[in-house]
């Protein structure tokens, strides 16, 4: 099987948002994620 999580030999930083709308109007953003991922 193929390591799919291979180790990173670099310091990685990034940030993910994630926008929720309440119906397919993208006026109508009702939430708003983010999540700070990184390595050390």
């Amino acid at each position: 099987m193929r390591n799919l999580n291979p180790k990173v030999d670099a310091d990685m930083q990034f940030v993910a948002i994630d926008v929720e709308t309440a119906n397919h109007d993208m006026g109508s953003i009702c939430q708003i994620g983010m999540c700070l991922s990184h390595t050390f």
